[in-house]
């Protein structure tokens, strides 16, 4: 496994990890994150697919117990066209633990108006990972 921790850009919710392997981020979700440790993590997602010249990420919801509706929102109609547009074209979901954080994750991908963009949903990242090889 070539998966390194970047901690300038990681938080107590969430570490953002490269893997070289694949090559892809991983969003590893530790815990609840704030409307602004949320979007900042997603900042920080965006910005190192646009530095990195990357299209695929592994979204390891297993300990996020929730995403809160305005952030929900604010990944449809704010982030995820941004991302989509700088080239994000295939997310690995590892499933959250919580049941409430996979009805909230389906609605947002659920909502996703993009051929470009790919989701598929996975009970490990060593599965999400294999997918994103895969593409």
């Amino acid at each position: 496994m070539n998966s390194v921790r970047i901690d300038e850009l990681s938080n107590e919710a969430c570490s953002i990890l490269y893997d070289s392997d694949v090559p892809c981020i991983i969003m590893e979700w530790h815990a609840y994150g704030t409307s602004t440790q949320f979007r900042l993590i997603s900042e920080n997602v965006l910005q190192l697919l646009i530095d990195k010249g990357l299209s695929k990420v592994v979204a390891d919801t297993t300990n996020l117990p929730i995403i809160a509706a305005e952030d929900q929102r604010w990944v449809n109609e704010d982030w995820l066209p941004r991302a989509i547009e700088a080239g994000y074209h295939a997310c690995g979901m590892v499933n959250s633990r919580f049941y409430f954080n996979r009805v909230a994750v389906e609605n947002v991908v659920n909502r996703v108006k993009s051929d470009k963009f790919r989701v598929e949903y996975f009970d490990s990242q060593a599965a999400a990972k294999e997918w994103l090889k895969s593409l």
